[in-house]
């Protein structure tokens, strides 16, 4: 995972990038947009850690949790089409 993979929550929601540092750390930066941005704020980032298979936990507690996100579903290409979180997030399309 070199790129930065985005991915868009319906409704225009948030915006989440999930990308790999030239250590081969894995990072989530959830950026709210809309009426939430203003609830909520600043960006949050995340560095997620592997647990088993497509499933990645959050390396530090949120909320006294690890949560875990899972990459699903294939493209065709070898890439997941979506990061699932509770709700499956959708891989953005690139123009």
């Amino acid at each position: 995972m070199p790129e930065t993979e985005v991915l868009e929550r319906p409704a225009d929601e948030e915006t989440e990038a999930v990308s790999q540092d030239a250590d081969g750390r894995i990072w989530l930066e959830q950026v709210p947009k809309g009426a939430i941005a203003e609830l909520v704020g600043q960006p949050e980032r995340y560095e997620l850690v592997h647990l088993s298979g497509d499933t990645f936990v959050t390396a530090k507690p949120d909320h006294g949790m690890h949560l875990p996100h899972v990459f699903v579903g294939d493209d065709g290409h070898g890439q997941s089409r979506f990061l699932h979180s509770g709700r499956a997030t959708p891989r953005a399309i690139a123009p």
